[in-house]
C-alpha cells in the first residue's frame, strides 16, 4: 500500500506542471492519500479485533515486531546490522508470570528464553 500511494504522489505531483493533466493529478493525490491510510486502518482493526477476543498476549506480541520494523527504517541502524555490528532482538515479557519469550523470524513466532 505504501508504495501505491507513494506511486500515486510522484505520478500526481508530475501532472501537476501541466494545466492540462490537473484534474488527473488531484484525483491520484486524492486515491493517493485513501491508500496512504488504510495501512493504519488495517492495524487499528487488527488491534481492536485481538483486544475483543480477549488476545492481549499477541497485541503486545505485534507491538514487539511493529517497534522492530520502526528501527529498520533508520539508516544507521540498517548500516550497522549489514557490517555485523549490530543485532536486534524483539523481547516480550508476561508480567503475571514472569515469562520472557523471545522473537525467532526463522520460526515467525515468540519462543521461550
Amino acid at each position: 500500500m505504501d508504495f501505491t500511494a507513494a506511486g500515486l504522489f510522484v505520478v500526481g505531483s508530475a501532472l501537476f506542471f501541466f494545466a492540462s493533466t490537473a484534474y488527473v493529478a488531484t484525483w491520484m493525490f486524492l486515491i493517493g492519500s485513501i491508500f496512504f491510510g488504510m495501512k493504519p486502518t488495517i492495524r487499528l482493526m487488527r488491534e481492536i479485533r485481538f483486544v475483543r477476543m480477549g488476545r492481549y498476549e499477541a497485541l503486545e506480541q505485534e507491538a514487539v515486531l511493529v517497534s522492530l520494523e520502526n528501527l529498520m527504517t533508520f539508516p544507521f541502524v540498517q548500516e550497522a546490522l549489514e557490517a555485523g555490528d549490530l543485532t536486534l532482538h524483539g523481547l516480550w515479557m508476561e508480567l503475571g508470570e514472569g515469562g520472557l519469550e523471545q522473537y525467532d523470524a526463522a520460526l515467525g513466532q515468540f519462543a521461550a528464553v
